[in-house]
């Protein structure tokens, strides 16, 4: 080929010159368009990789769902027995002993006789009296008839009838004086002392006998005024001695007045002690059933307290949220506490709470194990 055909004819540069402005034009729309296609990436799912870029940041806690469910709490006092009924007789007249029926630990029913005192004293005083009354009576009933006649005035009439009054008086007390000659046991319960022997003097006042009633025992406690709102007269009583004897009963007396020393209030229960074993004035241990609640059990270790000392637990809301809830301790041990003022069903956290605060927004990874 000569040098005339190596080069090209001007028309044949042009079209070269033109092939060649589109191909760079085609790659320039090519470019572009892939730019375009990059950028209409679905704009929700650019911000849910944002949030999951964020939430990958947030404190990750582990939480457990809890519920509520029925719960029967005991309360636990220490307490002491003592009669049920007890009571001090005393001589309400003054005599000798002339007969003491009653012997020292003997059971008597209520009405037995406990002592007689020598009663011809008191039979001469009735007799005395009821003469007394006899002649005062004829003489106001002749007064009357000499005031209807006009022979006998009004006031004298009014002083003849306050004698015979006086004499009726006299003479029933002196027939109590004798009924008091013999002493009759107010309660049943065991003679528990006879001060005098049959032929001493007593005088009125003096304690003759005193009877305590312990197959019927009390036992007395004291509650602190955040669970004495919780019981209730009839609430079933449990009593356990410490050689291990139990008994059953309820509570017959709640307090309306607290003690001003230790602020709390004064609780009674009766029980049964058919076998009279001799254990008034022990010490017991109270378990005191109260009424069913919704309840939560949950690990002591999960409490804890806000800045004004409310004891609650730390949950999470539905937004993720960090929230106290506060709430009131009925019962624990050493595995569970069992609380109330909870909402029936909420999500807790169990590990990880010390990093956070009311309020946080955290990454929560729900736990299907029980607690």
């Amino acid at each position: 080929m000569d040098l005339k055909d190596a080069q090209l004819s001007p028309k044949r540069r042009g079209l070269v010159s033109i092939i060649a402005a589109g191909l760079t034009s085609l790659l320039l729309i090519i470019w572009i368009m892939s730019g375009n296609t990059y950028q209409s990436v679905d704009p929700d799912q650019l911000q849910a990789k944002e949030v999951e870029s964020t939430v990958s940041n947030l404190p990750k806690v582990q939480t457990h769902q809890v519920a509520a469910k029925t719960f029967t709490p005991t309360l636990i006092l220490q307490g002491t027995l003592s009669p049920y009924y007890q009571a001090q007789v005393y001589a309400r007249t003054s005599s000798q002993i002339q007969e003491r029926p009653a012997t020292l630990g003997q059971w008597i029913e209520q009405g037995d006789v406990l002592v007689r005192l020598d009663p011809e004293t008191r039979r001469t005083l009735v007799q005395k009296a009821e003469a007394d009354v006899h002649l005062h009576r004829s003489e106001l009933e002749a007064g009357e008839r000499l005031f209807k006649n006009r022979l006998l005035s009004e006031h004298e009439k009014l002083r003849l009838k306050a004698t015979a009054a006086a004499s009726e008086a006299a003479l029933a007390d002196a027939k109590l004086a004798l009924a008091h000659t013999q002493i009759n046991a107010p309660i049943a319960g065991f003679v528990n002392s006879l001060p005098f022997e049959i032929g001493e003097l007593v005088q009125s006042g003096d304690v003759i006998a005193t009877l305590t009633d312990t197959r019927n025992l009390k036992v007395k406690a004291y509650v602190a005024q955040q669970d004495v709102g919780r019981m209730g007269v009839g609430n079933p009583v449990k009593v356990t001695l410490l050689d291990g004897h139990t008994f059953v009963g309820e509570i017959t007396f709640i307090a309306n007045l607290a003690d001003t020393a230790t602020r709390s209030y004064a609780i009674e229960a009766k029980i049964n002690n058919p076998e009279g074993l001799r254990i008034a004035g022990a010490s017991a241990t109270l378990e005191i059933s109260l009424p069913e609640v919704l309840a939560h059990r949950i690990p002591p270790s999960l409490l804890s307290l806000d800045p004004s000392g409310q004891v609650g637990i730390l949950g999470v809301n539905n937004e993720q949220v960090v929230v106290f809830h506060p709430l009131t301790l009925i019962s624990f041990d050493t595995e569970y506490a069992r609380v109330i003022g909870l909402p029936d069903t909420l999500e807790i956290i169990t590990l990880g709470a010390g990093f956070t605060q009311p309020g946080d927004k955290v990454e929560p990874h729900l736990q299907e194990s029980p607690l």
